[in-house]
């Protein structure tokens, strides 16, 4: 039997279609080159929300690719990462060990 509540449903289901239009709009924004326009505490809190989002589906044991196919190059991904790194202050050498030990 299921613990959730209606209204907790209800918002899995709206952070579903937000997330469906979100993607649409920013990816219109990507390829106009409009993406510098969005409002800096927008896009964090859209990263937040999707690294926390990610984390609990992996640490749920969900395997879940982290991008949707052909979206995301090796530049963006080394750019983000390392954006990441900076503002938790992990070293690389750190996240390599964590890597080693086994992750979700």
């Amino acid at each position: 039997m299921s613990t959730s509540s209606p209204s907790s449903n209800a918002d899995v289901a709206e952070v579903a279609a937000l997330a469906a239009r979100l993607h649409e709009i920013s990816s219109e924004l990507h390829s106009a080159g409009r993406g510098p326009e969005v409002d800096d505490v927008a896009v964090q809190q859209i990263l937040t929300a999707a690294v926390q989002l990610y984390v609990q589906k992996r640490i749920a044991e969900q395997d879940l690719e982290a991008f949707l196919e052909n979206t995301v190059t090796a530049t963006d991904v080394s750019i983000v990462t390392t954006a990441m790194l900076e503002a938790v202050d992990l070293q690389l050498f750190e996240l390599t060990l964590w890597h080693g030990w086994g992750r979700p």
